[in-house]
């Protein structure tokens, strides 16, 4: 692998890892009391695609049912979830 290779990798996993950092708060949102906080919250993951999955799917096991239920809809949208 060249030199170029290396950084692009490197910067390829950064990018990834900062996209999936994102998600995080989002998936807090979901269940925010706000109604808006929730749909915006629902919409920019969904906007996200597959870089939210680690973090969807994670959240599938969440304990608050709305947040788990929600997770598992936005990944079935993903064609992730069967």
């Amino acid at each position: 692998m060249t030199t170029q290779g290396v950084i692009q990798t490197d910067q390829t996993e950064e990018w990834i890892q900062d996209r999936a950092s994102e998600a995080l708060p989002l998936i807090k949102n979901l269940s925010a009391k706000s109604h808006r906080e929730r749909i915006e919250a629902r919409q920019r993951l969904k906007d996200m695609g597959r870089q939210a999955i680690p973090a969807l799917t994670a959240a599938t096991e969440d304990d608050d049912p709305e947040v788990s239920l929600v997770a598992r809809e936005l990944l079935k949208e993903l064609n992730v979830y069967p």
